[in-house]
Parts: structure tokens; C-alpha cells; sequence
């Protein structure tokens, strides 16, 4: 696969050309990808696909769509990641949501309760941490720590908590288990409904550009003569 660029390029006009495809009309290709990291310009940044390739990779993504929606089959879900890969495409929506779906499954009751463990044991590391960079003795940083985490009842507890936290997690992070540490963001249901309609606004935006697009193409089309009409041509005899 060749690639052409990795950004888009800018219109010269704010209205698409004549000749343009109705996937390329600016305002589309902003609310479809208004999620995209930009670059200085504010130009999303994904590998813009020529129209032969693009088109394979939107039939093969539909048919994983239809495949998934029709038997949930978690094949559908990785095949189809793989291709935004392979193409560097930005997922759609519906296989974002099928990723989320398959991930909120498997998730058990311990996982929230480990990232919760782990967030107060971090807090209490970093208040003991924070306390001996004052300069202040061990002790008198487990002290610190006991007095500054005691406003909030999750991170509270006794100087030898304080203690055991900090050497817990500094054995973590020693030991290249920082990851237990990092807090993932939950998933909020409002922007996903917000996602949802704007992936609608997108559709019905594509479809009105398409129904213009073929209005066009008909009106320049030349028309065609009625039977009997026009010049006739003489045969020699």
C-alpha cells in the first residue's frame, strides 16, 4: 500500500468542487473525525486513502459490521481492529462500542476494586514522598503523611500505614509494576450518546451530500433526442 498523505489537505473554497467526492466535503470530514488529534494547522491526522482502497477497506469493514451485529461474534471485533491497523484508519463508531461492550463484559467486580486499592496506596506514597522531600526525617515523613492524608477517610490511616504504602509501592515501581498505578479513564455514558448522534448528523450529512451531488450530475447531463425527431440520415438506393 502507498501512501499518499498523512493529513488533510485544506480546500481552496469552503464549498466542495464539482468533481469532488461527497466523502470529502469538508464540514463531513470534520464532525465525522472530531475526535482525531490535529496537527498545527487543525488538520486531522490519518492516512488518507485513494478512492480504489478506500473503497475495499469501507466493503470489508461493513461486512465485519454486519457480521458482528448479526452473531456478536468476538471475531468480527479483532478482525476488524486489525484492519484500522493495517489501513490506519480511525475505528468507526460501532466497533469502538463493540470493543467497549466486550471490555465492560469481561471486567469482574475486582478490577475497580484493585485500581481503588491502588489509587489510595499511591496517594499515601506520594504524601510520604512529597514529605521527605521537605527534608524532613523518615518518621517525621510517615507523620506527615498520617497528618495530610487524614482529611480524606479513603487515604486515612496510621503512621505504619503510611509506611507499608510507601514501601509497597516503591517496590512496584522498582520492580517495573508501575502500570498498577495508572487510573484509566471510565467511560462516560453521556459522550457516548454524544458520539452516537454525531456519528447520525454525519450519515444524514452524507446522504444529503450524495442526493445533491447525483441532482447535479443530472442536471448537466445532456438530453437525450425522442424517437422520430432530429435529422435523418439518406440511404443511396
Amino acid at each position: 500500500m502507498r501512501q499518499r498523505r498523512d493529513k488533510t489537505s485544506k480546500p481552496k473554497s469552503g464549498r466542495p468542487a464539482a468533481s469532488q467526492d461527497p466523502e470529502d466535503d469538508p464540514a463531513l470530514i470534520k464532525l465525522k473525525h472530531q475526535h482525531i488529534p490535529r496537527d498545527a494547522q487543525g488538520d486531522p491526522v490519518f492516512l488518507i486513502l485513494p478512492k480504489g482502497l478506500r473503497a475495499r477497506y469501507d466493503e470489508w469493514m461493513g461486512n465485519l459490521e454486519a457480521f458482528w451485529k448479526a452473531t456478536e461474534d468476538p471475531i468480527a471485533v479483532s478482525e476488524a481492529h486489525t484492519l484500522t491497523l493495517i489501513y490506519r484508519q480511525v475505528s468507526p463508531l460501532w466497533l469502538d462500542e463493540a470493543i467497549y461492550r466486550l471490555a465492560d463484559q469481561r471486567r469482574s467486580k475486582n478490577h475497580p476494586k484493585r485500581v481503588r486499592e491502588a489509587v489510595i496506596r499511591s496517594s499515601r506514597y506520594m504524601a510520604v514522598r512529597d514529605a521527605k522531600k521537605r527534608g524532613l526525617t523518615w518518621p517525621e515523613a510517615y507523620e506527615a503523611a498520617e497528618r495530610s492524608c487524614a482529611s480524606n477517610s479513603a487515604t486515612a490511616g496510621t503512621w505504619e500505614t503510611m509506611r507499608r504504602a510507601y514501601m509497597d509501592v516503591k517496590a512496584d515501581l522498582k520492580a517495573g509494576r508501575g502500570g498498577l498505578y495508572f487510573l484509566p479513564h471510565e467511560q462516560n455514558p453521556a459522550a457516548r450518546e454524544a458520539m452516537k448522534a454525531g456519528r447520525s448528523l454525519v450519515k444524514e450529512g452524507r446522504d444529503a451530500t450524495r442526493l445533491k451531488e447525483a441532482e447535479r450530475k443530472a442536471s448537466t447531463r445532456p438530453k437525450k433526442e425522442k424517437a422520430g425527431t432530429g435529422t435523418t440520415r439518406r440511404t443511396r438506393t
